[in-house]
């Protein structure tokens, strides 16, 4: 087995013939992409999934603007029996 030693001059030789070999291979003007099969799978997942991410957003939002409703209620009843509970016991006093 031989070792390989890659040497500035030999790299800049072979980066040379590879961009060399790469314009040969590239057309003058290219050519307009036209998607693929898999390109329009992969977008339309991609927006299902998107649309998806939205729904469940805004599902979320709903339940958090529930519970914080759903909070204020309760304290609002923790605030009622504390000024019953504060009021009885000044009474007793």
């Amino acid at each position: 087995m031989t070792d390989l030693i890659c040497t500035p001059s030999y790299a800049r030789s072979l980066l040379r013939d590879l961009l060399a070999a790469a314009a040969a291979t590239t057309p003058a003007a290219p050519s307009a992409l036209t998607p693929t099969p898999g390109m329009e799978r992969f977008a339309a997942a991609l927006a299902r999934a998107t649309a998806a991410t939205g729904q469940r957003s805004q599902q979320l939002a709903r339940c958090c603007e529930q519970r914080a409703q759903d909070t204020a209620g309760h304290l609002h009843s923790i605030e009622l029996v504390d000024a019953d509970l504060a009021a009885s016991l000044n009474r007793q006093v």
